[in-house]
């Protein structure tokens, strides 16, 4: 609706005129419904773009972690591929010791020094890979700390005994020459075991020999016999640590046994 006012204007006769200005009602406010419901609209769409971006933050958060955890898991399985090979190792040794010692044995020989009851040990031992902290680190805790100090020992044990085989070996074939080649020594072989006849003058050398052998022989067993704890038991020490780390979800279920 239009309103009007009315305006005098008084003329030069001094007649009275009134006329009529149309003019546009006062606004009578904004349409606050509209405003509040825009508002909320604004509102709900920010609240669900946010709750939409924690979910996303967090589910690759979470996603991170498993791979981390995963990751953790394969570092600790790559350890145990390698302390299984060393304590194989050992107990390879071991075992042609053993058999060795057997064989005399079941033959009824009588010897004195312990190189003519073991020859060299058959086979090529070749290193492992060496162990990185970074693929146990998870051990280094209170709780675990002292299967580091296993593993790491059962490592430099196997490592050893790698250099002392071959060094053993090396030297039992340069006697073995050396009584092939000398004049006047008779050899009688009998199994493993040698039972040789050597001038008396040649027995010096032969058993400077031999004691070069029972040093290193018995540097050997050292390493196969008195290992503590044993190498069987430090593979299982380092299974169940790993088997209550953050990450036993994803570490597979071993056994290890000899």
């Amino acid at each position: 609706m239009l309103d009007g006012f009315i305006g005098l204007l008084t003329e030069l006769n001094g007649r009275v005129s009134l006329f009529i200005i149309p003019v546009e009602k006062a606004d009578e406010g904004l349409p606050w419904v509209e405003v509040l419901a825009a508002g909320l609209a604004t509102i709900g769409s920010a609240a669900v773009a946010l709750l939409i971006l924690w979910l996303t933050i967090r589910a690759e958060r979470n996603q991170r972690n498993v791979d981390a955890m995963k990751a953790d898991a394969a570092m600790a399985l790559a350890t145990f591929s390698k302390i299984s090979r060393y304590a194989n190792i050992i107990y390879a040794v071991k075992n042609a010791i053993d058999e060795g010692v057997a064989n005399v044995n079941a033959i009824g020989l009588r010897v004195t020094d312990p190189s003519q009851m073991v020859g060299a040990i058959p086979g090529k031992f070749v290193e492992p890979e060496r162990l990185k902290s970074t693929e146990y680190s998870f051990l280094f805790t209170k709780k675990d700390f002292e299967v580091v100090g296993q593993i790491e020992d059962l490592e430099s044990g196997a490592i050893h005994l790698i250099s002392l085989v071959e060094e053993y070996g090396r030297r039992h074939a340069e006697m073995q020459n050396w009584l092939d080649t000398t004049p006047g020594v008779i050899r009688n072989f009998e199994g493993l075991a040698a039972a040789d006849m050597v001038p008396v003058e040649l027995k010096g050398k032969l058993d400077h020999r031999i004691a070069q052998l029972n040093i290193i022989l018995a540097a050997i067993l050292e390493v196969t016999e008195n290992h503590a704890p044993s190498p069987v038991e430090v593979v299982r020490g380092f299974i169940d640590a790993a088997r209550d780390a953050s990450f036993k979800e994803y570490f597979p279920k071993l056994e290890y046994g000899m």
